[in-house]
């Protein structure tokens, strides 16, 4: 009968852990359903097996888990699709590069609140995103490739799945593109090594007690959305961020303070043009980072502010005696202007 609906349940395992349920109503005339779906569980490693010859890297761990509310209608002969109060957790995820085994990418926990997913009307809202005490190790490899595009490539997809592409190779485009929107995202505790192979001498660096808070993420355009971030420096220096960014098109105006970080890190892109070590110094920044990559009159990047370097001393390996030492200097009145190039200084 027209309009009448059924209300169902079931619950199902799927391996040795997963379980699936769901509850509902089917209505027949005009086909459609609305309820609630959970997948509780999932082991990642599992789900990874089914792709594993396709990617660079292993999942070592970690578990996933989705629920949400969802109504699906037919209207003339399409559907139309709507995803409310969806959730999804993740936890103990560990990620290692096949050709290692060293681990890239560990997360504790990663929540995503409040999703609501409107298919017509290609829209997605996320209420939060929060995740704490996630660790990544990364690095340039010796061949000036950026560790992703090797790791996180995808390999033998076309051949595989090619013949499914439709057959034409003219490029598809969507008049009409999802929007996406992340009212807050929250980030504690993260941490970050990442090392530069194309020196002799590695340069690693260390980011630590990463506190990153955003609000209001958009890839609309013009949209601009609020960033807070602090972070360590290789154990001793810090920095803190605070402005505006945005996505379409990419633009930043942040303010930028870097307080004592150390020189010595530096220490391999000075080996590699001078015989000359770096005994000692901190380096420390106070100013604003502006960035347009669509932009009219004036520089497509410029930073202002102040510079100061304090405790500097380098040494003449050669002889090891001193060859500059430098108790503070500090530049004021910066101004740097990339495209088109210029540099002012109003104090030293």
């Amino acid at each position: 009968r027209k309009d009448r609906q059924s209300r169902y349940s079931f619950t199902a395992s799927m391996g040795e852990a997963a379980v699936i349920s769901w509850e509902g109503d089917l209505s027949p005339n005009p086909v459609g359903s609305q309820g609630r779906l959970a997948i509780n569980k999932v082991d990642m490693p599992s789900v990874w097996k089914y792709i594993q010859d396709y990617v660079n890297f292993e999942v070592a761990s970690g578990t996933v888990d989705l629920s949400g509310r969802y109504q699906v209608a037919q209207i003339g002969d399409a559907f139309a699709l709507e995803l409310t109060e969806g959730e999804l957790q993740l936890g103990e995820l560990v990620v290692a590069a096949k050709d290692s085994e060293a681990m890239v990418l560990s997360v504790p926990s990663l929540s995503v609140r409040g999703t609501e997913v409107d298919v017509k009307n290609k829209q997605i809202v996320v209420a939060s995103v929060t995740s704490e005490g996630a660790r990544v190790n990364a690095w340039l490899a010796p061949d000036g490739k950026f560790m992703s595009e090797t790791v996180f490539a995808l390999k033998g997809l076309e051949e595989r799945f090619g013949q499914f592409s439709g057959g034409s190779d003219e490029p598809q485009v969507d008049a009409e593109p999802w929007t996406i929107n992340m009212r807050e995202v929250n980030i504690e505790n993260y941490a970050a090594n990442f090392e530069d192979r194309t020196l002799a001498t590695p340069k690693r660096i260390a980011l630590d007690s990463i506190k990153i808070d955003l609000k209001n993420v958009s890839n609309q355009k013009d949209s601009q959305a609020e960033i807070t971030a602090a972070l360590t420096i290789n154990q001793t220096g810090s920095a803190q961020v605070e402005g505006l960014f945005g996505i379409n098109p990419v633009s930043t105006d942040i303010a930028l303070k870097i307080t004592r970080s150390p020189v010595k890190p530096m220490q391999p892109y000075v080996d590699a043009v001078a015989p000359v070590d770096l005994a000692s110094g901190t380096i420390s920044l106070d100013g604003r980072v502006k960035y347009r990559a669509l932009h009219g009159d004036g520089p497509k990047v410029r930073l202002e502010g102040e510079v100061s370097i304090e405790n500097l001393e380098t040494v003449d390996r050669r002889n090891s005696e001193v060859l500059y030492s430098l108790k503070s200097f500090a530049v004021q009145g910066l101004a740097l202007d990339v495209g088109p190039n210029a540099l002012s200084i109003s104090e030293v």
